[in-house]
């Protein structure tokens, strides 16, 4: 919601999720992060929940359409 509030866009790029989680721990809990963690936690968060829709979900951007020639 922060991320939206402060005009980041509906897809939020992997690299802005995992910057966002290290400034939500101490140092001590950084020094403690295994070297795979953001993948361990893009996998949990992209989990089913109860068999229905993930908390995050992978997109894949498209690319710009051309706008539909104009009638004369």
């Amino acid at each position: 919601m922060d991320a939206r509030r402060l005009g980041v866009g509906l897809h939020l790029p992997e690299a802005f999720l995992t910057e966002a989680a290290t400034d939500c721990l101490t140092d001590t809990d950084y020094d403690h992060l295994a070297h795979d963690w953001a993948e361990q936690a893009l996998v949990q968060v992209a989990a089913l929940v109860h068999g229905k829709q993930a908390p995050l979900r992978r997109t894949t951007p498209r690319t710009p359409r051309r706008p539909p020639p104009q009638a004369r």
